[in-house]
Formats: C-alpha cells, structure tokens, sequence
C-alpha cells in the first residue's frame, strides 16, 4: 500500500517500494545509454565535421 504521508509507514512498505524504485531505474538503464550513445555520435559528427573544415581552410 502506498502512502501519501511516508511518516506513517512501515519499514517494509519504505524497503518495498525503495526495491521498486531501484528496478525501474535498472529497467530505464538500457535507454538512458543508448541515448548517449545517439548524442554522442551526432557530437563526434559535429566535431569531424568542424575539423574537417577547419583543416581545409588552412591547407
């Protein structure tokens, strides 16, 4: 049973749902990297492209 006033529950209905907390940011886990990894390959896009111009001009 979830509380609206946590000072009113049990130890194990805090443990329970901490437990339930903890797995859904276990599940969440896999998108959150992979994520990252999208920005991280539009960031290394950025920056090749930036050199590759930045190379150009001076050459």
């Amino acid at each position: 049973m979830l509380h609206q006033d946590w000072s009113v529950a049990t130890a194990l209905e805090r443990l329970q749902h901490t437990w339930r907390e903890f797995i859904a940011v276990l599940r969440s886990l896999p998108f959150v990297l992979f994520e990252l990894s999208g920005a991280l390959f539009y960031l290394l896009l950025i920056a090749i492209t930036f050199t590759g111009v930045v190379y150009r001009y001076r050459h």
